[in-house]
């Protein structure tokens, strides 16, 4: 074997031996990289997950309240007039306790009653409870003034001058527990038919875009199996050369 033969092969060697050393390395790269990172979220798949995330609160939410106003006897009432203000203003939502019995209310109590003559109830601050005086001109269905738990309430409101016209002949009202001004805006607004229906139908799009299929997505594990069965055998072996 002649002297330049012989540098050839161990130059061969050498650049097998560099080329192994440079495989595994970028192997371990590789496997260090897939291990200490995480495919970066898409803005889309952001926004997705936060309105996933806040209608799972608002269901939650809804839920919470149709249970515990069955159980405790809570109702929310919408006020359109400006009578309470600034107490509450027009558009306040409270929440009420239904069928306080009338004996059980008191000066300053903000209760909702019927109005006799009219469709929608008013509710206005408590000046007087006593029991039924007099004639009473109209009644609301189903009180009798000569019964023992009727009550005689005078009523005003906080933005009113002056008491209401007429006494309130009742045998029970809704006490109203608080309230928080312009939030009866939203509430109607969100059980209109337009809002609901398009609520449900963005729903129903979040939830198929999260069922849909996305593919491999680059590093996966399939894509790593593949580079390394290309890699784990390092670059072809270039024939020997031999001397002539």
């Amino acid at each position: 074997m002649s002297a330049q033969a012989a540098a050839t092969r161990a130059g061969d060697r050498d650049a097998l031996a560099a080329a192994r050393r440079d495989a595994v390395a970028a192997s371990r790269a590789r496997a260090r990289g897939g291990a200490g990172t995480r495919p970066r979220r898409t803005a889309g798949l952001v926004v997705r997950d936060a309105v996933l995330t806040l209608t799972g609160i608002a269901g939650a939410l809804v839920i919470a309240w149709t249970l515990l106003s069955r159980i405790l006897g809570l109702s929310l009432v919408v006020l359109m007039t400006g009578s309470m203000a600034p107490t509450l203003p027009t558009g306040s939502a409270a929440v009420t306790l239904d069928g306080v019995p009338a004996a059980d209310l008191r000066p300053g109590d903000v209760v909702k009653v019927p109005r006799p003559g009219y469709d929608l109830p008013v509710t206005h601050r408590v000046v007087s409870v006593g029991p039924v005086t007099g004639e009473v001109e109209r009644l609301s269905a189903g009180v009798d003034p000569a019964d023992p738990a009727a009550r005689q309430l005078v009523l005003q409101g906080d933005a009113n001058e002056t008491v209401d016209p007429s006494p309130y002949v009742v045998m029970e009202a809704d006490r109203v527990l608080g309230g928080a001004p312009y939030l009866g805006y939203a509430n109607r607004l969100l059980h209109t038919p337009l809002v609901i229906a398009g609520l449900a139908g963005a729903l129903v799009l979040l939830l198929v875009g999260t069922s849909w299929p996305t593919g491999e997505r680059r590093g996966s594990p399939r894509g790593d199996r593949a580079t390394g069965r290309r890699s784990a055998g390092g670059p072809p072996r270039r024939p020997a050369r031999h001397a002539r």
